[in-house]
C-alpha cells in the first residue's frame, strides 16, 4: 500500500509488498504455539491436552473456564512474539512519520467555572495567592476582589487580568508576575477572569510551555517503540508497534494535560475541581509539514501518524477566518483510548500557514513565531473555549440530575438528619446554581449573539462528503443553541425535582409526626405501668398494697393446706 493508501508506490521505486506477505513471514518466523520449546509452549500443551481429554470434559464448568483463560493468556505471549517478528516495512503495523516533520505545543488553555455556590472559593484563592500584589502595592487599577465583586453585580460581560505566575527559569519578564516553582512543562501561566453571565464567572488559564514542554510530545511521537504486552481491564493483550506508539504518545500528552489541570485545581478550584471532572482543555499544536487539508486526502499513513497524537479523529472541521488553515477539533476517545477525559480539544495547523496569516502584523521581531502565534490565538480562542465550557458545565449538571433521579429512592427513602443535610446540599448547590445560570443562559441565548464580528468559526465535514453545513452557520451559534436547549430542559427537571422533594419532605414530616405520636403513647403506657407498680410497692400508710396482698395470699395458702 502506498503512502496515499492506493496500494501503489511512487514512480521509480519498488512496489510495496502485499499486506498478506508480511503476515506469512511473521508467522513463518514464529512457530505456532505448543510446537516449540519456549517457556509457554509446554504450559499451553499441557493445559490444552487436559481440556481435550475425557477427564477434562468431565470437569466442572468453572474449572474448564479457568483452564481456557490460562490458554488465552498464554496465547497473548505467542502473539507478542509474532508482533516482534513483524516487518518494520508493513504500514499496517508501524507508524511512519515523514522526514522533517515536527509537532510543537506553544500553549494550552484551561477553563474553570464559578457558579454562585463556588464563588467563595475564587475569593479565597485570590486572597491566598495574591496574584495582584504588585498592582495593589502601587494602586494601579482595581484589585481582584473589587473587580470580581463589581463584575458579579453587573449585567454585562467583562474581563480582567487576575495575574501571572512564571517559573524561575522563565525566558520572559512580566512586571506583575510572581516567581514560583512550576511543572517542567510550563514557562509561565497567565490567569484571566471573565464574567460571561451575571451568575457565572470563568477563569481562563493560559499555560505557555517551556522548551522542554514544547517538544515533549514530539519526542514521544518520534521514538521507536517495540511491541508490548499490556493489561486492560484485567485482561492481557499484545500491542504491535503501531498500537504501542498510539498509546505511548497519547500518554505523553496526558502527562502535560494532567500537570496543567492539577495546577489549576490546586490554585483555583471551581465547579469542575469540586465535581471531580476534568476542565475543558484546548491545546495549540503546530506542525512543520502536516496541515488540516490532509484529512480529506485519504492518506492512511498520515492519518495513522496523526492519530497517535489524537489529531484528525473528529469528523467536523471548525475553522476561523482569522486563521483559516488551522482547525479546531475534539479528541474522539473511541479512537484515542489512552486519553483520560473527553474534554480535550486541538487547535492545530501548519507553521507556514501561521506565518502567512500574521506576517503583516507589526510585532516584536525578537518573539519566536510560536510565541507570536500563541499570543494571536489567545485573542480569539478564549471566547469559544468559554462557550464550550458552559456547554460542558450543563452536561455535567444533566448527569447529576440523572443520578438524582435514578437514586432518589435510596437517597430519600428514609427521613432522618443525614437525609435532611443531603437534601439541603442538593437544594443549595444544584437548584441555586442551575436556577440562576439557566435564567442567564436563557436571556443571552434569546438575544443577539455577542462577539459576532470576532472569531467567527465555521463548521463543515473534515472528510470528503457532499454533506456540508451552511457556510454562514457559526460554531458559537450552534453551541449556544445547544446551551439554550439544555438550560430549558434542566430548569424543567429542577422544578419537577423540587416539587417531588417538597412532597417527600411533607410526607416525611407526616410520617415523623405519626411515629412521634405512637412513641408518645408508648411512653405514656410505660409510665402508667411504672406508676401502678410504684403504688403497689410503696402505697400510702404503713402497709403497702403489695405487702397486704402478699399476706392475704399467704394466709389463704396456709389455711388451704391445713
Amino acid at each position: 500500500m502506498g503512502e496515499d493508501g492506493s496500494g501503489t508506490s511512487e514512480p521509480g521505486k519498488k512496489p510495496i509488498r502485499d499486506i498478506g506477505a508480511f503476515r506469512k513471514d511473521a508467522w513463518a518466523a514464529v512457530p505456532e504455539i505448543g510446537t516449540s520449546h519456549r517457556w509457554y509452549d509446554l504450559a499451553y500443551s499441557v493445559t490444552e491436552n487436559v481440556l481435550r481429554s475425557k477427564l477434562g470434559k468431565k470437569l466442572p464448568r468453572s474449572a474448564r473456564h479457568g483452564l481456557t483463560t490460562i490458554c488465552n493468556e498464554l496465547l497473548r505471549y505467542w502473539e507478542h512474539d509474532v508482533d516482534v517478528a513483524w516487518s518494520l516495512d508493513d504500514p499496517m503495523h508501524n507508524i511512519s512519520i515523514g522526514a522533517g516533520e515536527e509537532v510543537r505545543t506553544p500553549a494550552i488553555w484551561l477553563i474553570e467555572l464559578f457558579p454562585p455556590s463556588q464563588v467563595s472559593k475564587l475569593f479565597a484563592a485570590i486572597d491566598k495567592y495574591a496574584w495582584d500584589r504588585q498592582r495593589a502595592k502601587y494602586s494601579f487599577g482595581q484589585t481582584n476582589e473589587v473587580a470580581l465583586s463589581s463584575a458579579r453585580a453587573s449585567r454585562y460581560e467583562r474581563w480582567w487580568h487576575l495575574g501571572t505566575v512564571q517559573s524561575f527559569q522563565s525566558r520572559w519578564m512580566f512586571p506583575e508576575a510572581q516567581r514560583r516553582k512550576l511543572p517542567a512543562f510550563f514557562d509561565s501561566i497567565e490567569l484571566k477572569a471573565i464574567q460571561v453571565l451575571p451568575s457565572l464567572t470563568a477563569v481562563c488559564a493560559r499555560f505557555y510551555t517551556s522548551e522542554y514542554g514544547r517538544g515533549f510530545v514530539d519526542t514521544a511521537w518520534k521514538r521507536r517503540y517495540e511491541p508490548e504486552l499490556v493489561k486492560v481491564n484485567g485482561a492481557r493483550r499484545s500491542e504491535d508497534r503501531k498500537w504501542t506508539t498510539w498509546r505511548r504518545t497519547q500518554e505523553a500528552r496526558n502527562l502535560m494535560h494532567d500537570s496543567a489541570r492539577s495546577w489549576l485545581a490546586r490554585h483555583c478550584p471551581g465547579f469542575f475541581a469540586e465535581s471531580g471532572e476534568n476542565q475543558l482543555l484546548i491545546e495549540l499544536m503546530v506542525f512543520e509539514k502536516a496541515n488540516s487539508e490532509i484529512l480529506g486526502a485519504r492518506n492512511l499513513v498520515a492519518h495513522d501518524a496523526l492519530r497517535a497524537l489524537g489529531v484528525g479523529t473528529d469528523i467536523l472541521k471548525r475553522t476561523t477566518k482569522l486563521l483559516p488553515e488551522f482547525s479546531l477539533e475534539s479528541v474522539d476517545r473511541t479512537l484515542c483510548r489512552s486519553f483520560k477525559s473527553d474534554g480535550v480539544w486541538n487547535f492545530w495547523g501548519n507553521s507556514d500557514a501561521a506565518r502567512r496569516a500574521f506576517e503583516s502584523r507589526n510585532t516584536a521581531p525578537k518573539i519566536s513565531p510560536d510565541d507570536r502565534l500563541a499570543h494571536e490565538v489567545d485573542n480569539f480562542i478564549t471566547d469559544i473555549a468559554v462557550e464550550l465550557t458552559i456547554a460542558r458545565y450543563l452536561g455535567v449538571m444533566r448527569q447529576r440530575y440523572a443520578e438524582l433521579r435514578d437514586f432518589s429512592r435510596e437517597r430519600h427513602g428514609k427521613f432522618n438528619a443525614r437525609q435532611i443535610a443531603r437534601l439541603r446540599k442538593d437544594v443549595l448547590t444544584l437548584s441555586l446554581d442551575l436556577g440562576s445560570v439557566s435564567r442567564d443562559v436563557e436571556r443571552v441565548g434569546s438575544s443577539a449573539l455577542r462577539d459576532e464580528d470576532g472569531a467567527y468559526f465555521q463548521i463543515r465535514y473534515a472528510f470528503d462528503s457532499p454533506r456540508i453545513f451552511e457556510p454562514t452557520k457559526s460554531l458559537i451559534r450552534e453551541v449556544r443553541t445547544g446551551q439554550l436547549v439544555s438550560a430549558r430542559e434542566l430548569a424543567a427537571a429542577d422544578r419537577e425535582y423540587r416539587e417531588i422533594l417538597g412532597a417527600v419532605v411533607s410526607l416525611g414530616s407526616s410520617i415523623d409526626a405519626m411515629r412521634t405520636g405512637r412513641l408518645a403513647l408508648l411512653v405514656a403506657a410505660v409510665s402508667l405501668v411504672v406508676a401502678f407498680l410504684t403504688f403497689l410497692i410503696t402505697g400510702p400508710g404503713d402497709n403497702a398494697p403489695a405487702e397486704t396482698l402478699w399476706r392475704l395470699l399467704a394466709s389463704w395458702a396456709f389455711n388451704g393446706s391445713g
